[in-house]
C-alpha cells in the first residue's frame, strides 16, 4: 500500500514544536517520497539531508501495513555510536550553513484498522549528535484529519549528543480512527539517528504518555 502523502509538520512557534495544520508541509517545504515508505518534510527542509533506503523487518514489531515493511534497515553514518542489533538507521542531518529556526521530519502514515479499539505503544531506537531538539512522535487521525490522540515527546526531548537508547510513545486508538502516523524530527542543528521502528498493541494498564 502507498503511504499518503498527507502529513503535520512540526512547527517551531509556540508553547510546542508541533504545528497541526495540513498545509504546514506545502507552505514550508513540499513533503515528497523516498520511494522507501518515508516522507521528508519541514521548515527549511533543503537545509537538511535526509537519509533512507531499503527497509527491513526486525525482531519486536509487526508489519504496520499490508504492504510497507515498519523496520527500518536503512542507512548508518554514525561510527562512533553503531547503532543497536545490528540495524541501520535512518538519519536527518542540518547542513553546515542551516538557517536558524528550520526543522526535519521524517514520517510514515498508515490505515488505523488493525489497532482501532486498542492501546499501541510506538517504539524506536534514536541517538543524537550535538542535537538542538530531537523528538520522536505519533498521531492518530480520524475523519477529515481530526486528531484524536497524539504524544510528540514535547515534554521528553532529546538534546545535545545522546548514546542509543529505545524511546516508547504509547496511544489509544479509538474506533473511529482511520489513520496512524509517526515520525522523528530534528529541530535545529546537529544530527538524529533513528532504527528499529515498532508499532505493538500494549495492555490497557499501560499508561499512555499523550492526549487525550
Amino acid at each position: 500500500m502507498k503511504p499518503t502523502r498527507r502529513i503535520f509538520v512540526a512547527g517551531l512557534t509556540g508553547a510546542g514544536l508541533w504545528a497541526a495544520a495540513p498545509g504546514l508541509a506545502s507552505a514550508q517545504s513540499r513533503t515528497s517520497p523516498d520511494g522507501q515508505g518515508w516522507y521528508r518534510a519541514g521548515i527549511n527542509a533543503e537545509d537538511y539531508i535526509f537519509h533512507t533506503g531499503s527497509q527491513g523487518i526486525g525482531r519486536r514489531g509487526q508489519r504496520m501495513s499490508d504492504a510497507d515493511e515498519l523496520r527500518s534497515r536503512v542507512f548508518q553514518d554514525s561510527l562512533a555510536f553503531p547503532p543497536p542489533e545490528g540495524l541501520d538507521a535512518v538519519s536527518i542531518r542540518s547542513k553546515p550553513a542551516a538557517r536558524p529556526g528550520g526543522m526535519g521530519t521524517l514520517s510514515r502514515t498508515l490505515p488505523a484498522r488493525r489497532f482501532l479499539g486498542k492501546r499501541v505503544r510506538l517504539s524506536a531506537n534514536i541517538h543524537t549528535e550535538r542535537a538542538g531538539r530531537v523528538q520522536m512522535w505519533m498521531k492518530v487521525t480520524g475523519a477529515h484529519d481530526r486528531v484524536l490522540a497524539f504524544d510528540d515527546m514535547q515534554s521528553r526531548p532529546l538534546r545535545g549528543t545522546t548514546r542509543w537508547r529505545r524511546y516508547s510513545i504509547v496511544l489509544n486508538v479509538p474506533a473511529n480512527a482511520v489513520e496512524i502516523s509517526y515520525g522523528f524530527l530534528l529541530a535545529g542543528s546537529g544530527a538524529a539517528f533513528a532504527n528499529d521502528f515498532a508499532l505493538n498493541v500494549t495492555p490497557g494498564t499501560t499508561p499512555v504518555t499523550g492526549q487525550p
